[in-house]
């Protein structure tokens, strides 16, 4: 992760506001060290700190919805330490040194968009699983299958084209073809120019955008292709929940 901080990029002679506009705009993240007294400065529109606050202020209105700023809450409180232009944003406190290890390592994780409490995947709807359920392998276990022609372990063969060994992984869900609508589970070629599959995991509502054929059906596309391209169907804005009671 590359930083830029003043004490090391800012040479003599260098001219501090276009450092400070092109560091603002060039970066993908900027973090604000936020304390009482930056926010009377901020506020007041006093020296760097209020020159900061209209630069940052003119992106956070072109782009309202951005994660671009963190404010960073070193001293004081929400009230005293943020300045008034940041305190509708979500910030980190790191007011308690006793605490810096593990705010750091959440401030990075962000950063980085490596969260530790990922957000889990959206399930299929119970009614889509049981239209499909007669034709599609949809599974909540994990299925282990060659990545290249489709067969599941158990069987002794070769795999197919130039490779005669099988690249097995595994995956959740509905897999299928993404070039030839083919599920996995007996080992095939591929159509057209490929003779190797390209699965990937679906939760059984794909399409192909070029010819309208669902999952399931092997064969090839239409016009100057012969592979489909499969897309899955959006998913709706009411979520159900279902109980055992």
């Amino acid at each position: 992760m590359n930083v830029i901080l003043d004490q090391w990029d800012l040479r003599l002679g260098s001219d501090v506001m276009h450092f400070m506009e092109s560091s603002v705009r060039e970066s993908e993240r900027v973090v604000i060290i936020c304390t009482p007294k930056y926010a009377e400065k901020a506020n007041s529109g006093m020296g760097g700190a209020g020159y900061e606050k209209m630069i940052v202020t003119g992106e956070i209105y072109h782009h309202q919805q951005s994660t671009k700023f963190i404010p960073l809450l070193r001293r004081g409180s929400k009230d005293s330490g943020l300045p008034t232009y940041l305190k509708s944003k979500n910030y980190i406190d790191f007011t308690d040194d006793s605490k810096f290890a593990t705010k750091f390592d959440e401030l990075l994780r962000d950063i980085l968009n490596v969260p530790l409490r990922p957000k889990p995947k959206l399930g299929v709807s119970k009614f889509a699983m049981s239209e499909k359920k007669a034709e599609t392998p949809m599974s909540d276990e994990v299925i282990t299958y060659c990545s290249r022609c489709g067969v599941l372990p158990a069987t002794q063969s070769i795999c197919i084209g130039m490779y005669t060994q099988h690249d097995f992984v595994y995956d959740q869900g509905v897999i299928f073809c993404n070039r030839c609508g083919q599920f996995v589970g007996r080992k095939t070629m591929c159509i057209g120019m490929y003779s190797l599959h390209d699965f990937r995991s679906g939760n059984g509502s794909e399409f192909c955008n070029r010819c309208g054929i669902a999952i399931g059906q092997r064969s090839t596309c239409t016009g100057m292709y012969t592979h489909h391209n499969f897309v899955s169907k959006p998913a709706g804005k009411v979520e159900f929940r279902f109980s055992d009671q």
